[in-house]
């Protein structure tokens, strides 16, 4: 015998089920309303900003399969992201890790070669993730001499190029 007034067990999962669904589309709406100039989203339970052209990398990494996790760093910036090691015949990133001014990428997100960094300013720097060697840190080092922020990763969908450059 149920009361009246209260839901009913499947109403009250489902209630759940869309409140979570909205607290998950809420951590990736951009943080001003008038231009996307940035995404805020949890690392660990931590916030983190990325620009739009690392989120768009991210979100085709995630659709392929690929994206594992992030790193914050203490400013709240993201330090770098978390992917499965999908690495073509010719490629090796030794243990140190691996410094390209571009990576060139297939469809399914296997990186299938790179180029040496041109300049100093921004370069693409993948290292192996310490406890899983089956994974990959992708990060950018660099600063962008145009403005004293870091470089931020970026993947030209219709070339499949991700490289670091100043947002």
């Amino acid at each position: 015998m149920s009361r009246k007034g209260r839901p009913s067990g499947p109403l009250v999962v489902s209630m759940l089920l869309l409140g979570a669904t909205v607290v998950a589309l809420l951590l990736f709406v951009p943080r001003s309303s008038d231009a996307v100039d940035e995404y805020e989203f949890l690392v660990g339970g931590q916030a983190v900003r990325v620009a739009p052209s690392t989120m768009d990398f991210m979100n085709w990494l995630a659709a392929r399969q690929v994206m594992r996790g992030g790193q914050g760093a203490p400013d709240g910036s993201l330090r770098g992201i978390i992917i499965e090691r999908r690495l073509g015949p010719a490629i090796e990133i030794p243990p140190a890790g691996l410094r390209a001014g571009r990576i060139q990428l297939d469809q399914r997100g296997t990186i299938i070669s790179h180029q040496e960094p041109a300049t100093n300013k921004c370069a693409v720097v993948m290292v192996p993730e310490e406890r899983d060697p089956s994974l990959l840190i992708v990060m950018c080092e660099g600063t962008c001499s145009s403005a004293p922020v870091p470089c931020t990763l970026r993947l030209d969908p219709a070339s499949l190029v991700l490289e670091c450059d100043c947002p």
